[in-house]
């Protein structure tokens, strides 16, 4: 029997492998930081799971709606607006 941790680890595998060339193709350690900050934030907040019926975040309280990608560019665009 496969350990609940290993279990958990695996389910992201699948949806990991399309991001695996992205990885590859960044030089810096930061550029890999932010490729995995932003699939956490899709996965969490615009992607509605089968079991779950909805979003992570929705399941925990955190949004109230599934967001779009336009949502998630947007805290990204503000961001940047605050550095600047």
């Amino acid at each position: 029997m496969i350990p609940s941790y290993r279990s958990r680890n695996l389910m992201h595998i699948p949806s990991v492998v399309p991001l695996h060339s992205f990885w590859t193709a960044s030089k810096k350690i930061e550029n890999h930081g932010h490729a995995v900050a932003l699939y956490f934030l899709h996965y969490n907040f615009c992607r509605v799971h089968k079991t779950l019926r909805v979003t992570p975040a929705m399941e925990a309280g955190l949004a109230n709606h599934v967001w779009t990608l336009e949502e998630l560019v947007s805290l990204l665009d503000a961001k940047l607006e605050k550095v600047a």
